[in-house]
């Protein structure tokens, strides 16, 4: 769980390890109602190719209250 900005500096600064760290913006989804973004996108960490995506929970005050990724679907428009 990483919670507040120096958590998240913490963990993103992990990602120089990498040669190569690519993210592509595919799409995203809001649902206003539950308040619940969804963002779909391609990645490239080094030799890895695959899809994922990222799921906000906003509070009605518009502050992120939860978020889970998902990782690892088959990235079939891979540029290979």
């Amino acid at each position: 769980m990483v919670i507040g900005r120096e958590a998240l500096t913490a963990y993103w600064s992990g990602a120089r390890k990498y040669r190569v760290f690519v993210f592509t913006f595919e799409s995203l989804v809001w649902d206003p109602v539950r308040l619940l973004l969804a963002i779909v996108y391609r990645r490239e960490v080094d030799e890895r190719r695959d899809r994922a995506v990222e799921i906000f929970h906003f509070s009605p005050e518009g502050l992120v209250r939860a978020g889970e990724a998902m990782y690892g679907a088959a990235d079939t428009n891979s540029r290979s």
